[in-house]
């Protein structure tokens, strides 16, 4: 401090030179002599310097603590905050260039519904010309026809027989030609118009995507509980408040309800496994140990339904048509060989299996290693746990028809990626448990990461098995526990397109392909029925 020294030699005032500087002014943060405090500073607050000295002290103290601890802390946010502000630069990049993607690809639907339709038109002007010109060559060929007839009738005028035959001949093609008017000549040829359909912005952007806020996307905690000391293997919730759980080689299921409490027990067998509740109450699981899938009904009767061997299935589900998806691998969590099967059937009720998902659509890339657990998607989308070693995996995700959409594993490169079960939100999100890491990771329907929904730092151990109704999440986890939380997401993310939409819409080239086939089929068959016969 300038006005105080540690020799304590006094120091006078500038304004008063024959006055000390004894005494502190508060509001004007100098030392003042006694002159100063009745004329200038008479109405500060002002105090002897002795007192300032004391608290001076203090204040260097306090200021060394400024120094050590807490500028440090600022300078530390400073530096994440731009940190932040440059992955925002970086996600704003990317975000970019995935809209431009889509743009590119939705361009590319556009142009190629262009090229279909024009490819159309111009088959059909071929087509219907082609028409117009065989019926131009039958009216030339009637033109000769009758002037051969006309000129055969003069010869003939006076053989009565041959006159009567020609001029019935006449009379007949005339009649023909007569019948054939402009208006029938041009149905005959005639092209379809091109209707214009209605640009709809609103199905534009749902087509194109929209930003998604998900700051406040978080998990509420509902309730925490144990079902037992074993791993929780499954959990099908019959509604927000009530599910059924097993444990890891139970001979049981339990009903219980969100605050934990044991209403019901029912028996089926030691080797149940994966299961899935239908809107009847029948549960449909997969039996590891018999290599098929059966049929549980409220009243505890078991019934088969499919024999899987020589594969044997590791996971089933229910999807939105009301059929099951059922993971299947050549052996029980067979980790082995590319060779082995691996597949995931798309099977009714009755175990009619209406569709294999093996390979892409190339029909030799294997889509997966061993699939354990599989789920539709609310867009129709199927998400399955893809097993690669004992603790690792990724998430495969196909369209319906059997396309890669993409693969997950993992946000965290520096840690193994351990998915045990899937499943997903209203919003077309996917919640993947993570049990090594203690996590439970959300994705986009587009597979890119979210956040961490819950951590160890929740309280979360071990989660094997989610099971989500609403937006009430069940996560069933080691040694029993069992943790129900409340899944929010934000309003702009909670939009529901219905079961024919998806996050990021593409178009079926093949489907087009299959719909042009039929509407020319029937079209054909239409103007078969009203050609003319000239």
């Amino acid at each position: 401090m300038d006005y105080i020294r540690k020799d304590r030699n006094i120091i006078e005032c500038s304004q008063h030179p024959s006055k000390a500087l004894s005494l502190y002014c508060w509001t004007c943060d100098k030392a003042i002599c006694e002159v100063c405090s009745s004329d200038n500073h008479s109405f500060h607050e002002w105090g002897s310097i002795s007192r300032f000295s004391v608290n001076w002290k203090n204040i260097t103290k306090t200021n060394k603590g400024i120094q050590d601890g807490h500028l440090c802390q600022i300078n530390e946010n400073i530096k994440y905050i731009r940190q932040l502000k440059e992955e925002n630069v970086q996600k704003t990049t990317e975000k970019i260039r995935r809209i431009d993607e889509q743009k590119t690809e939705m361009l590319n639907v556009i142009a190629k519904l262009i090229e279909n339709q024009v490819q159309q038109a111009e088959d059909e002007l071929v087509k219907n010309n082609s028409k117009l010109a065989k019926l131009e060559t039958r009216f030339q060929t009637h033109v000769e026809t009758l002037r051969q007839k006309t000129a055969q009738f003069e010869k003939n005028r006076n053989t009565n027989s041959q006159f009567l035959e020609d001029h019935n001949e006449l009379k007949t093609m005339m009649s023909e030609m007569k019948a054939m008017t402009h208006e029938k000549i041009s149905r005959y040829g005639e092209l379809s118009l091109f209707v214009k359909g209605n640009v709809e912005v609103h199905k534009m952007e749902k087509m194109l995507g929209k930003a998604q806020n998900v700051s406040d996307m978080n998990a509420t905690p509902i309730s925490e509980f144990s079902v037992g000391e074993k791993t929780i293997a499954d959990i099908c919730p019959e509604s927000e408040d009530i599910a059924w759980v097993h444990g890891v080689s139970e001979d049981f299921n339990t009903l219980v309800n969100i605050k934990g409490e044991r209403k019901k027990k029912q028996k089926h067998c030691a080797s149940f496994g994966n299961c899935t509740l239908m809107e009847n109450g029948d549960m449909f699981f997969n039996d590891y140990m018999a290599q098929c899938i059966k049929r549980l009904s409220p009243s505890g009767l078991i019934s088969l339904v499919k024999e899987a061997k020589p594969l044997t299935p590791l996971g089933i589900s229910q999807m939105f048509d009301g059929c099951l998806l059922v993971t299947l691998d050549s052996e029980e969590f067979s980790l082995t060989s590319i060779k082995g099967k691996s597949l995931v059937w798309h099977m009714t009720q009755a175990g009619r299996v209406l569709k294999e998902y093996e390979f892409d659509m190339d029909g030799t890339t294997k889509l997966f290693a061993c699939p354990y657990r599989a789920v539709q998607n609310g867009n129709s989308d199927i998400c399955v746990v893809d097993i690669l070693t004992s603790n690792t995996g990724r998430v495969v995700v196909l369209r319906k028809e059997g396309a890669l959409k993409f693969r997950y594993e993992g946000n965290d490169t520096s840690k193994t990626f351990d998915p045990s079960m899937v499943c997903c939100d209203v919003s077309y999100n996917i919640l993947v448990s993570d049990y090594s890491n203690d996590c439970v990771h959300v994705i986009t329907a587009d597979g890119q990461f979210v956040r961490y929904l819950l951590t160890s730092q929740n309280g979360l151990f071990k989660p094997y098995c989610l099971a989500i109704f609403n937006n009430c999440l069940w996560i069933g986890c080691r040694d029993g526990k069992i943790k129900v939380v409340r899944h929010h997401v934000t309003k702009d993310m909670n939009i529901s397109y219905g079961l024919d939409a998806v996050a990021k819409n593409s178009i079926d080239f093949e489907m087009i392909k299959v719909i042009n086939y039929w509407k020319a089929k029937n079209k054909e068959e239409e103007e078969d029925e009203n050609d003319i016969d000239v």
